[in-house]
């Protein structure tokens, strides 16, 4: 635990004082999902200290969304995962949206697929270590 938390630390170091603002959009057959201060990844977050749009700094596990309502999930950076089959979820058409393409982190390149096993379900435990990693890739290369 403390290796972990010492590597959270120096992850948030390294990102810097202006640190993006990041998103975590996860797919499911059922509904889509912006995940919040209580759910694991929301937890991985706030150790590296990266902020959150105002309507996930809620302390719940997520809120749900539908793709009509897509916008919800702009930040400078949007991570999305996928629970099951793809096709099952609503993915298409919440990126197909036009409201998606005109996401800033979508328009910047920077709307990524992450692992869905490591980044919200944290499975095993180099799950926090991995996401750590992920993260260091994507915002302090």
């Amino acid at each position: 635990m403390a290796a972990y938390e010492a590597a959270a630390k120096k992850l948030g170091a390294d990102i810097g004082p202006d640190k993006p603002t990041v998103t975590m959009l996860r797919y499911m057959p059922q509904f889509t999902r912006l995940y919040a201060k209580a759910s694991f990844i929301g937890t991985i977050l706030a150790d590296v200290g990266l902020p959150r749009p105002k309507n996930q700094e809620v302390n719940d596990l997520a809120t749900e969304i539908s793709p009509e309502r897509v916008d919800e999930a702009d930040a400078d950076w949007i991570f999305t995962g996928v629970y099951g089959d793809p096709k099952t979820t609503k993915r298409d058409r919440a990126e197909d949206n036009p409201l998606w393409k005109k996401l800033g982190a979508v328009r910047a390149g920077q709307a990524k697929d992450v692992p869905d096993e490591t980044w919200y379900l944290g499975l095993g435990v180099t799950a926090p270590r991995s996401v750590l990693n992920d993260l260091r890739g994507y915002l302090a290369p």
